[in-house]
Order: structure tokens, then C-alpha cells, then sequence
């Protein structure tokens, strides 16, 4: 199965990302759930990165199936070290992988990201740093312009969406929210439209857990025209809720 994983052919790449889910998951006596759950994880590591679409999307899978199949793992020493060494560059990997000019890579890396969340083991804390980080990986390649990597409008829509999802599922404590907040105010001053209705839609999730003075410490300095679009869809949020509260200022 290692030698497969580590094939120079693709096929046998994939087929041994699915014979390590078939294990995991279908034969989880066999295994000490610790060893299985750190297992995986590492095949998803060393395949996320893959050249090959096919690849890539079976290493997604593997990644959500195996957060929604060991939901409770406790890693300690050794195996949580381990786990450590894989988390960061699949979180890397996937934080791109959600903005890929392929849908199927988009939805199944998208669906990944989610499970990694809401697992103790990756958590909120680690993915939102990830996320809310618009720095791009490096490059092998020089951009010949001299020009620094930036992100494109599409990839930053995912990753507003992405939040939005997290954030009308997951718990966010009141340092993420802060985080996730100066996040979204930073979409919502984007240029273009496609980034900045996803970032709106984020802040209104945050205006509906944090309430309008909590929200308004951390949107000084907005255009008006930006504000007001802002504040009306507060408004708008009160008003389907029948419990209007107090408006922030503007």
C-alpha cells in the first residue's frame, strides 16, 4: 500500500488512497484508532499536493471520511507530532484547493475543509488561521514580472463562503469572532462584487451572534457607501428576527 501511494503512476496513487479508507474506516478493530486516524491523515499529506486531479479529489475524500469516522481521538507524544507535521500543509494545500479552477477539486476540497473543522484534532483555531491568512503559498516558479503572488477574486469568494458556512455551523469563541470579523470587513472593501457578497453575508452571521455594539468596534474606517449597505442588512436582519436592537452607529 506505501509503495503504491508513492507509485509514479496516478491510477495506483489513487487506488491506494482508497484501500487506506477502505482499512480505516471498514476495519477500525483491527487497528488502535490513534495509529488508524494519524495514519490516514499522513496519506492525505503526502497525496493533497498531487499533480493529478483524480488524486487530489481522493485525497479530499479520504480526509472527510476520516474526520467523520474517528470523531473522538485523544493524540498524545509522538502521534500527535505526527499529526502536527500533517496538518499545516494539508490545511496550506486545501485553503488553495477551495479557490481551483476545477469544481469538482472546489466542492470536494470545500467539503474537506468543513469535516477538518469541526474535528477536535484540527478544530476551528487552526483552520480559521489558515483561512483568514491571504498570503499565498510560495511557488516553485518566478513570477518573471517580479510581481509578489496574490490571490485571485475566486479564490477569495471560496474562502468567504467557506467561512460563512463555519460560521453558521461551528462555535466560534469570542477571539475567533473577533478574527473572523476584521476578516470579512477586509472582503467587504474588495473591489470586486464576487468577493464582497459573501463577505457581507459573513458579517451578517457575526452581527447576529455578536450584536451590533460588540460588531462595531471593528468596522471603523469604512467608506459610507460601504456602511450603509452594511447597516441596512443589520436592519434587515432585526426586522425578519421582530426583535430590533440597538442600531450601531454609524
Amino acid at each position: 500500500m506505501v509503495r503504491k501511494l508513492f507509485s509514479k503512476s496516478w491510477q495506483l496513487r489513487e487506488e491506494a488512497l482508497g484501500e487506506v479508507e477502505d482499512e480505516v474506516l471498514n476495519n477500525q478493530r483491527k487497528y488502535n484508532r490513534e495509529d488508524a486516524f494519524v495514519n490516514a491523515i499522513g496519506a492525505v499529506r503526502f497525496t493533497i499536493q498531487d499533480k493529478m486531479a483524480q488524486v487530489i479529489q481522493r485525497a479530499c475524500l479520504l480526509l472527510q471520511s476520516t474526520c467523520e469516522g474517528y470523531p473522538n481521538v485523544g493524540l498524545d507524544g509522538a502521534l500527535r507530532s505526527a499529526f502536527s507535521s500533517y496538518a499545516d500543509p494539508i490545511l496550506q494545500t486545501l485553503t488553495e484547493k477551495i479557490g481551483d479552477n476545477l469544481q469538482k477539486i472546489r466542492q470536494r476540497a470545500d467539503d474537506a475543509y468543513y469535516a477538518a473543522a469541526g474535528h477536535p484534532q484540527f478544530g476551528i483555531k487552526l483552520c480559521l488561521s489558515y483561512l483568514t491568512n491571504d498570503v499565498p503559498a510560495l511557488t516553485k516558479t518566478k513570477n518573471p514580472k517580479g510581481k509578489k503572488p496574490v490571490l485571485t477574486s475566486k479564490q477569495l469568494k471560496a474562502k468567504y463562503e467557506l467561512l460563512r458556512k463555519l460560521l453558521e455551523s461551528y462555535h466560534f469563541s469570542p477571539d475567533q469572532q473577533v478574527l473572523a470579523t476584521k476578516y470579512a470587513v477586509k472582503g467587504i472593501q474588495h473591489t470586486q462584487n464576487d468577493v464582497r457578497v459573501p463577505a457581507y453575508e459573513c458579517m451578517c452571521e457575526l452581527y447576529r451572534q455578536m450584536g451590533g455594539d460588540e460588531i462595531s468596534k471593528y468596522y471603523e474606517g469604512l467608506r459610507q457607501a460601504s456602511l450603509d449597505t452594511l447597516l441596512t442588512k443589520f436592519q434587515e436582519i432585526d426586522e425578519n428576527q421582530g426583535k430590533p436592537t440597538k442600531q450601531p452607529k454609524k
